[in-house]
């Protein structure tokens, strides 16, 4: 019967590309920054906010919505919601763009919902290995659009899930 569900976000403890964020982002700035000075810390800054809110939220956010509109449920920031699911990330693998060894992104999240402002689990549904689409042409090059385009996956695969539980409660 709700019409609003929000959305929290946790990536603490995840993985990336195989390490720990704290190895993979230290990884990448000196990488970065070898090529251009400076740029890594720019990529740091940006991985650590405007390419979660701005990119991997809003996919998780939009594809969610997408795949419950048949159900009239819209996930988002609604602090005032009687719920709350938390999208905690496990699991980033970046993929790669190598011609004939491309490798999509993919993304692992435990989704726990909860009665907003209270720590009891209500439910949490595990999505493992969403993955960037396969044609996503806009993104081939671009890993942070793959990256993005794999937790829209992950968020039409939580909204589908949400779909099957509610149809069995009712």
């Amino acid at each position: 019967g709700q019409t609003n569900i929000n959305f929290k976000f946790d990536y603490s403890g995840m993985k990336v590309d195989g390490k720990s964020e704290k190895a993979y982002v230290e990884e990448q700035v000196k990488s970065k920054n070898k090529e251009k000075k400076g740029s890594g810390d720019e990529w740091k800054s940006d991985w650590e906010s405007s390419y979660r809110t701005d990119f991997f939220q809003k996919k998780v956010i939009e594809d969610f919505i997408t795949a419950t509109e048949s159900i009239a449920l819209e996930g988002g920031y609604f602090e005032d919601a009687p719920y709350t699911v938390t999208i905690k990330t496990t699991v980033i693998d970046p993929g790669v763009s190598a011609g004939p060894f491309t490798r999509p992104s993919m993304v692992s999240i435990e989704a726990i919902f909860t009665k907003t402002n209270s720590t009891d689990v209500l439910a949490k549904i595990v999505v493992e290995e969403a993955k960037s689409g396969n044609y996503d042409m806009a993104n081939k090059f671009y890993d942070i659009g793959r990256i993005a385009s794999a937790f829209g996956e992950a968020g039409e695969n939580l909204g589908d899930a949400v779909i099957k539980a509610l149809k069995k409660v009712k």
